[in-house]
């Protein structure tokens, strides 16, 4: 084999899939919709904004508004695109576009589904986040402080 062709397959094995992913910063009479993660999905046991994969041919508004109806039951509208989080874990790559979201439909509580729960952004700390959700974290307090 030469020299070139080993590169090759180095560089095939070593290049990670880039996953895209949209969010929800959905909040709703002062309190955050966080979801946590289950298994056997990537992350299980971390805390995040709901969301999941754009799919092929999907942008990342239509993504996260499918996920956020798919995964709660919640309808809304986006108000802006707060952050884009580009992390590399050990087996793979995201892209995460995380929206500021604001319901227009119910439900809003969930009394049967512990993996959901609105919490005020003073809770944060009390939680494990993602480690790509943690700048949005830090970007929301000071959003916060801000105002």
């Amino acid at each position: 084999m030469s020299s070139s062709t080993k590169l090759v397959i180095e560089n095939i094995f070593m290049t990670k899939e880039i996953f895209a992913i949209a969010a929800a910063i959905i909040s709703y009479e002062g309190k955050y919709l966080i979801s946590n993660r289950t298994e056997p999905q990537h992350l299980a046991g971390y805390w995040e904004f709901p969301g999941g994969k754009v799919e092929e041919g999907e942008d990342p508004e239509s993504a996260v508004l499918r996920e956020l109806c798919e995964e709660t039951g919640i309808k809304a509208t986006i108000q802006n695109l707060f952050q884009i989080v580009e992390h590399e874990y050990p087996e793979r790559k995201v892209k995460i576009y995380f929206y500021q979201c604001e319901p227009t439909s119910t439900p809003l509580s969930f009394p049967e589904n512990k993996h959901l729960k609105w919490i005020p952004a003073d809770e944060f700390p009390f939680y494990e986040f993602a480690p790509a959700t943690q700048p949005v974290i830090q970007a929301l307090f000071r959003s916060m402080e801000m105002e």
